[in-house]
């Protein structure tokens, strides 16, 4: 699987940039895998609204943190550098490096693709490719969020189950 997640939005460059860019840190408004973000501390290279993010993933009680390392408005391009932090159980992920590219088909219609690369603990190399096969679905659902989000205003069902469950948890506490 060599393809690269990619999606068709129905909107406009600039309303995709906003969700991704604009609003970089509050991406647990949308992304289903994520309950909490913050800013990272620090100052943000030129054309970033920050350094980085730091996102809860609660299914393992990690942190993605993820830090802006390249951006470029005019081709619609967000290099990102992840790394994985307290992530809990064995994962021979150390993170990994994504880009996402906003290719405009017309004034309403964007092609996005949210490209993966694996950082592995280096004595698990050979797991490269299995892992930038596992990344996959997990991108594509990302996608599909954003698209739900951009397109309707909304967060993606997924999304609000998430919220539903954080509720019922919090209450039982």
């Amino acid at each position: 699987m060599s393809k690269e997640p990619t999606i068709i939005i129905e909107a406009g460059a600039e309303k995709i940039w906003d969700v991704l860019v604009g609003d970089f840190v509050n991406v647990h408004k949308w992304m289903a895998s994520i309950d909490a973000s913050t800013a990272m501390a620090g100052t943000a290279i030129p054309g970033a609204p920050v350094v980085g993010r730091n996102a809860h993933i609660p299914l393992n009680d990690g942190i993605m943190a993820d830090k802006i390392v390249g951006i470029d408005k005019a081709s619609w391009t967000l290099h990102l550098d992840t790394d994985l932090k307290n992530i809990k159980g064995f994962n021979p992920m150390l993170g990994f490096k994504n880009s996402v590219y906003i290719k405009p088909l017309g004034d309403n219609r964007c092609e996005v693709t949210w490209s993966r690369s694996p950082k592995v603990v280096w004595y698990l190399s050979f797991m490269y490719p299995m892992l930038k096969k596992a990344l996959y679905p997990g991108f594509v659902r990302s996608l599909e969020e954003l698209k739900h989000i951009v397109e309707t205003g909304t967060p993606h069902p997924r999304k609000v189950a998430a919220f539903e469950k954080e509720a019922v948890a919090a209450a039982a506490e």
